[in-house]
């Protein structure tokens, strides 16, 4: 059923291509409509997607709204467990994420290690948190094409081309800013260590969708993190504590020399990109 492909026709072209999860994933969170016209890999011509028969009963079975009419909806299914079992179980079915995470914090320890030979510490750490904010990234949209069964390295690219490199200056000013800031900081009011953990958790927290709105296309260069800011605070108080808490284990994980975040990283992108797909994707820019 995965095997086949499967383009989404809009008006300013085609989107995709789609596995048959990624469609369903689709029909479940509102985006695709049983009119919507699809166009799979051994077919012609267009057709409603109402009319295919693999997807007929997911139509039915998504006869209520995705979005949630009433915030305790979603403050149910963001509690912290309830998260957490959720990015469980995707990271499980999706190993390679895994080992994606792993491979690109293990790149970054071995870089910081071998620049800290070549260069001081401090223009070292510079450095290495220079490449972290892009690697990030480019690591989250890759989740989130993988939850929506897209081809990643098409959909990559269709990003790169959409999108350029805009995004990345502000991102690298932030990676700088989380080492240099609690340098200058820790001078006057407090250990380093703490205002390294307390920074990196005020970027982790209000930033956190900056990511999918740059791999989508949505919003361009630096508009990404003030959509995701946007969205953040205007939650309600208890689903702000349970993004809190989110951002808090991935700033700790952070601040334990990066290894810890290739467990946490993937767990909170599936999380995050789910989210993302059935309520903030909605939000209109502001």
């Amino acid at each position: 059923m995965n095997e086949m492909q499967f383009y989404i026709l809009e008006n300013d072209g085609r989107v995709g291509p789609f596995d048959a999860m990624g469609m369903i994933k689709r029909i479940r969170n509102g985006k695709l409509t049983e009119s919507t016209l699809v166009l799979s890999e051994d077919a012609d011509e267009p057709i409603a997607a109402g009319q295919i028969s693999i997807f007929h009963e997911y139509f039915h079975e998504a006869e209520n709204p995705a979005r949630p009419t009433d915030d305790q909806h979603i403050v149910n299914e963001l509690s912290l467990g309830g998260m957490m079992r959720f990015g469980l179980n995707e990271m499980s079915e999706n190993q390679d994420t895994l080992v994606f995470a792993g491979a690109g914090c293990l790149v970054l320890v071995l870089i910081g290690a071998l620049l800290a030979k070549l260069l001081p510490i401090a223009v070292a750490s510079l450095i290495t948190a220079a490449l972290f904010g892009p690697a990030l990234f480019i690591f989250m949209a890759y989740v989130l094409f993988k939850m929506r069964g897209q081809e990643v390295r098409d959909s990559l690219t269709t990003t790169f081309k959409q999108q350029g490199t805009g995004i990345f200056g502000p991102v690298l000013v932030l990676s700088l800013l989380l080492l240099a800031l609690p340098g200058v900081i820790s001078a006057f009011i407090g250990p380093f260590a703490f205002i390294f953990l307390l920074l990196t958790f005020i970027v982790f927290f209000f930033f956190m969708l900056a990511p999918f709105y740059w791999a989508d296309g949505t919003v361009k260069g630096a508009a990404c993190l003030k959509q995701s800011w946007t969205w953040v605070t205007s939650q309600n108080g208890e689903v702000i504590g349970a993004l809190a808490m989110l951002a808090f284990i991935n700033a700790l994980a952070c601040a334990m020399m990066v290894v810890p975040m290739f467990v946490t990283l993937p767990i909170s992108a599936f999380v995050l990109a789910d989210l993302y797909e059935r309520y903030a994707i909605y939000m209109p820019e502001k």
